[in-house]
């Protein structure tokens, strides 16, 4: 039986669909841990005595932005936009939340730095 335009259409279109199982499982997969990772970050952070009030707020701030994106999501496939574009749109505020992530933990690290610096002087006098 000859390969046909039709059977080579649908074997590439079952490998998008794989793809896009695979794309969606690993973008969920990020989201939890960066929701995990989210609250020791916060605990970190914040001092002991309003350490609650900081995890808490950390919580509240990603559990409002899952409604919202899951809203806007809605509203963009419902004006017509192509599905790619709203994966598109929808990795913004991801990719500004892991530099977010990103740029604190430099901070942390030459924070910490400077201070092992300060007090390994502090000893040596």
């Amino acid at each position: 039986m000859p390969v046909t335009e039709s059977r080579v259409s649908r074997s590439r279109g079952r490998r998008g669909a794989e793809t896009g199982v695979g794309a969606i499982f690993g973008a969920g997969f990020g989201v939890a841990g960066s929701q995990v990772g989210i609250n020791a970050l916060a605990a970190a952070y914040y001092p002991t005595a309003s350490r609650a009030t900081g995890v808490s707020w950390a919580n509240g701030v990603g559990r409002t932005g899952s409604i919202l994106g899951s809203m806007v999501g809605g509203v963009l496939l419902t004006l017509g936009w192509d599905l790619s574009a709203v994966f598109s749109v929808a990795a913004i505020p991801a990719l500004v939340a892991a530099a977010g992530m990103l740029a604190k933990g430099r901070l942390r690290d030459s924070a910490t730095a400077s201070l092992t610096v300060v007090a390994g002087a502090g000893k040596a006098a």
